[in-house]
C-alpha cells in the first residue's frame, strides 16, 4: 500500500512540477542513450539524432506513465 501511494504522488508531482518533469525526462533519456552506445558502439548515427530519439523516447514513457496527452 505505501508503494502504491507513492506511485501515485510521484506521478501527482510529474504532472504538476515541470522542474521534476524536466529532471525525470533528461534522467530517462541518458539512460537510453548510454545503453544505445553500450549496445551499438559501432553505430553511425549521430550522437544529435540519438540524442533527439533518446528525449522523444524518454517524453513518450513519462506521457504514457502519468497519461498526459494520451492519443
Amino acid at each position: 500500500m505505501l508503494t502504491k501511494l507513492a506511485v501515485r504522488y510521484l506521478t501527482y508531482r510529474l504532472r504538476k512540477d515541470e522542474g521534476f518533469w524536466i529532471g525525470y525526462k533528461a534522467n530517462i533519456a541518458m539512460s537510453f542513450f548510454d545503453n544505445f552506445y553500450k549496445f551499438f558502439p559501432k553505430t553511425k548515427h549521430s550522437r544529435l539524432s540519438i540524442s533527439k530519439f533518446c528525449n522523444t523516447s524518454a517524453e513518450e514513457f513519462l506521457n504514457l506513465w502519468t497519461r498526459k496527452d494520451v492519443k
